[in-house]
Parts: structure tokens; C-alpha cells; sequence
């Protein structure tokens, strides 16, 4: 059996000194040379300034001492500040740059979050076959992951396709009740509490939904806060299950629009005042304001109400107030949600596989790198 050297990553790499590195808030959108920094893209941003230049022979590896992100970078760069380590396998040890790149991502990190890890890889073994039998590994490495690439490119773009697929499945719903009478005045509207330091001595605390726990058509309540209030304020700002979330925003056209249904799921819930409570009176279901809400033709609307001549994007307790949805009899409210709820469990469903697939594509990439480093591939 053939056995190749071993040596610790810490004793076969170059460390590439870098005098100046370019600050997050000084990138351009563009320029004349990219920033590599330890964020997942591969280039962070621009600048204009060759003194920055990288003083280095090429290729080198850039990795994220705090996101553990690794580049291999075959072009002039600028370094980002932020946790960038620049290294390079020493030449005596005749170790592919490409190789050396791909065993990187074989390294074993404990979970320390933000802490730094250059550390770890440092400590970390690397057995070096041949020259000639890295070449090997390498094409061999990447001929398998450009066959992934594509499987991933084709289940990208179905993503993409199945969530202009779900506003389709809204508009189409709602396009036939375009010429039925819009209502306002659907909801009892309340804003929520506001937040100040008296409220640490009112002996009632309750749990209370922040902007945090309210997405698009989701809840996240992974994390519940509590408040202090007083029991006047309870009967006015406590949810009950199947009021209408409006996210009031901050200021962001993408921001408006956040609409969700409360489940009930947590007993005795109040909002705090960046979340406004709609809370829909007979005529109108819950189910189906929402729906219409976050399709396009309602977002369209909040969008709408929520602009100023400021240029800034704010719902109010009025504005949701005002909010238009079109009025059908409650049946065929319900047929439309059952309609949509149907054809979007089916995309969803779709979504999940989808998932799943992608997560399988990188657990054989790790599968593929294995391989490569115990000689199962060439």
C-alpha cells in the first residue's frame, strides 16, 4: 500500500501579509478592482484605488476567519477588513493551489458561531500525493461538481418558477371578483403597546409579538419576548386567533406587505405597537383577506396607502383601516380560500422536494470530497 506525507496545514502554508484592507462601508457598487472579503460572494464589492492591490502571487486562498467562507482567487484583489486570512500552500511542497482550495473544504470546525477559526485549520493534517495525481483529484473533483452545478441551476430556476406559480394561483383567484364592490371599514383596527421603561414595574407581564415574529404569510416564534402592562391595556391588545398582522414597516417598500394570520398558538398574546391588529368583521374572512392581501393586487394597494411625499413606506392604523378588499358572499370567500389552499399545498409540497434535493446535492459534494482525499476517486 502506497502512503503518502502528512503534514499539518500550519507548517505548509504562506501567509500573505497585507498592509492595507478596505472597510465594508467603503466598497463601491462597481470599480475598477473587487474587494474579496469572508461574506459568501465571491466578490463583496469595488474600488478604485490600485495602492489597495494585493501584493502576492497568484492564485492564493481567502478564508473567513469568522464565517469560515474559503475563495480561490486567480485575479488581481483588494482584501476586505474584516476576518480575511490570505494563504497560499508553500512552493517546497509542491501542493496544487486547486487541491490545497478543495481539502480546505474537508476541514472539521467545532461550532464557535462569530469566534475566529484560522486556528482550527491550522492544526488540521493534509497528505500530499504526487503532482501528478493531484491533477488527477482535481479534474476529477470539479468534473463531478460541474455536473452538480447544473442539477442545482435546474432546481433553482423550479424554485423560482413555483413562486411566480403561487402569485399567479392569487391573482387568477382574485381577477374574477375585479369587478365586485371593494369594502372598507373591514377590520377593527388597533394599534399596539408601545415600549418605555415604565413598563418594567407593572407587575402584569405577558408575551407579545414584536416585528421579528411576523413575516410574509408566516409567523417566527422561535423567540417570544414579554412585557410589562397594565390590565386596562390587556382587553385592547390582546389577539385573538385569526386577527390580520400588519407589519407597520420601516420606512422600506419591501418591507410593507408583511401580512400574517395569528394562530393562537401562544395564550394570552398581546402585539407590540409596530404591528398593527386587524381583526375582520363578519363579512370578510380572515383567510381570504390575506390571501388577497398578499397577492399582487393587494400588495399593490398597501403599497399604495403606505407611500408618503417623503418617499418613505408606513402603515397606520388608519391606512389599514382604509384598505379595500373585494366583497363576495362568504361561501364563495371560502371556496376561493379552499381553491387557493389546494393549489398552493401542491407548490409547496413541490418546494419541500425541491429542498430536499438541494440539501442532497451538497451532502455529495462532502461525499465527493471524501473520496477525493482517501484515493477513492482517481
Amino acid at each position: 500500500m502506497i502512503t503518502y506525507p502528512t503534514y499539518k496545514l500550519g507548517e505548509i502554508i504562506d501567509k500573505v501579509s497585507v498592509v492595507c484592507k478596505v472597510k465594508q462601508k467603503e466598497y463601491l457598487t462597481d470599480g475598477l478592482y473587487p474587494v474579496i472579503d469572508q461574506g459568501q460572494p465571491l466578490i463583496g464589492g469595488y474600488t478604485d484605488d490600485e495602492n489597495l492591490l494585493v501584493k502576492t502571487e497568484l492564485p492564493v486562498i481567502v478564508f473567513g476567519d469568522h464565517t469560515k467562507v474559503k475563495k480561490y482567487v486567480d485575479f488581481p484583489f483588494v482584501a476586505g477588513a474584516d476576518g480575511t486570512k490570505i494563504i497560499r500552500p508553500k512552493k517546497e511542497y509542491f501542493i496544487e493551489p486547486k487541491l490545497f482550495y478543495w481539502f480546505l473544504h474537508c476541514v472539521k470546525f467545532p461550532d464557535k458561531g462569530y469566534a475566529r477559526h484560522f486556528q482550527y485549520l491550522l492544526k488540521s493534517d493534509i497528505t500530499v500525493p504526487p503532482l501528478p495525481t493531484q491533477h488527477q483529484i482535481v479534474s476529477r473533483i470539479e468534473s463531478l461538481f460541474a455536473e452538480l452545478d447544473k442539477a442545482v441551476e435546474h432546481l433553482r430556476a423550479a424554485q423560482q418558477q413555483l413562486k411566480t406559480y403561487k402569485q399567479t394561483v392569487l391573482k387568477s383567484a382574485f381577477e374574477e371578483c375585479a369587478n365586485f364592490e371593494k369594502i372598507i371599514n373591514y377590520f377593527d383596527v388597533t394599534g399596539g403597546l408601545t415600549k418605555n421603561s415604565q413598563r418594567e414595574k407593572f407587575p402584569i407581564r405577558m408575551p407579545y409579538l414584536r416585528v421579528a415574529n411576523v413575516y410574509y404569510n408566516r409567523l417566527d416564534l422561535t423567540e417570544i419576548k414579554e412585557i410589562g402592562v397594565q390590565e386596562s391595556e390587556i382587553k385592547e391588545k390582546l389577539l385573538k386567533k385569526d386577527d390580520l398582522l400588519f407589519v407597520e414597516g420601516n420606512g422600506s417598500k419591501e418591507q410593507i406587505g408583511r401580512v400574517a394570520i395569528w394562530d393562537g398558538s401562544i395564550e394570552n398574546c398581546l402585539h407590540q405597537n409596530h404591528i398593527i391588529k386587524g381583526r375582520p368583521k363578519g363579512q370578510i374572512s380572515s383567510k381570504y383577506a390575506l390571501y388577497y392581501l398578499i397577492s399582487d393586487l393587494g400588495r399593490e394597494q398597501i403599497v399604495e396607502v403606505a407611500s408618503s411625499t417623503s418617499g418613505l413606506y408606513t402603515l397606520s392604523t388608519d391606512k389599514v383601516r382604509n384598505l379595500k378588499v373585494p366583497y363576495i358572499p362568504l361561501p364563495e370567500q371560502q371556496r376561493i380560500v379552499e381553491e387557493i389552499e389546494f393549489r398552493l399545498s401542491q407548490a409547496e409540497a413541490a418546494e419541500a422536494r425541491i429542498a430536499e434535493a438541494l440539501q442532497q446535492t451538497e451532502a455529495l459534494r462532502q461525499s465527493i470530497l471524501k473520496k477525493a482525499f482517501s484515493g477513492e476517486l482517481v
